[in-house]
């Protein structure tokens, strides 16, 4: 390491160069544990939301179909956009239990969401299995996406959804989309084979309500446990 600088200050004859290589090492930081909290953040819901139902002998809540829907629209393109972000962020005191705290609050949040739309779509609207999978997997969807949001904006979430407006309209877009493609594939004239290729239905006023009211709620939760959580105001990096 030491060796490394040193090679770095006598090549550029600037001390004034380190500065920028400690942002730039705070960056590649920042992304990875952002990277991180994402897809453990699939994988805490995934794993909460699937013992409920096998163990009060539950109908699946989801299908293969499903999981690579949510991989495109909540993890893939939203891991690569991570990478083109620049933030404002507080260095952790440690960065595994920064981690698992994230994928704890926003997983437990976003599998309470689904199961809870999944068990009023199954039993209380008394929707078909098929319906109550789409309501689930929409509710995913866009919790999801907005769980993106909290990991750009961090413990400054205002001030860096400011400085990065674009992943914003990203989240927004990629959210209208998921819904158009559904309302498109779903519609009485779309080929039927869409339908049972995706595995998805449509959804009806009431079961959409549902989905909003639970992604408010537990939208609301995941934004106010995750600005609780611990701070480092002493060392701040731009990233």
């Amino acid at each position: 390491m030491s060796r490394d600088v040193s090679d770095i200050v006598l090549l550029q004859n600037d001390f004034g160069i380190l500065p920028q290589v400690l942002e730039e090492g705070a960056t590649i930081l920042g992304n990875v544990q952002s990277a991180a909290k994402l897809f453990l953040t699939k994988n805490m819901y995934a794993w909460c939301s699937s013992w409920p139902p096998a163990s009060w002998a539950w109908p699946s809540p989801s299908s293969r179909r499903h999981v690579t829907i949510i991989g495109f629209f909540a993890i893939s393109i939203p891991a690569l956009l991570i990478t083109f972000t620049r933030r404002i962020q507080d260095i952790p005191p440690s960065f595994l239990r920064d981690v698992l705290r994230f994928t704890g609050i926003s997983g437990s949040c976003i599998a309470f969401a689904a199961l809870t739309s999944f068990f009023i779509s199954l039993v209380g609207l008394k929707s078909g299995v098929e319906h109550a999978r789409t309501v689930m997997l929409t509710q995913i969807v866009v919790l999801s996406l907005l769980n993106f949001l909290i990991i750009v904006g961090g413990s400054r979430m205002l001030e860096n959804l400011r400085r990065n407006w674009g992943m914003t309209l990203f989240a927004a877009g990629f959210a209208v989309l998921y819904l158009v493609l559904l309302f498109v594939v779903t519609h009485p004239d779309a080929p039927p084979i869409l339908r049972e290729f995706l595995e998805i239905t449509s959804l009806t006023g009431t079961e959409l309500g549902v989905t909003l009211g639970l992604t408010a709620v537990a939208g609301a939760a995941m934004v106010l446990l995750q600005r609780r959580g611990p701070r480092r105001p002493s060392r701040r990096r731009h990233g």
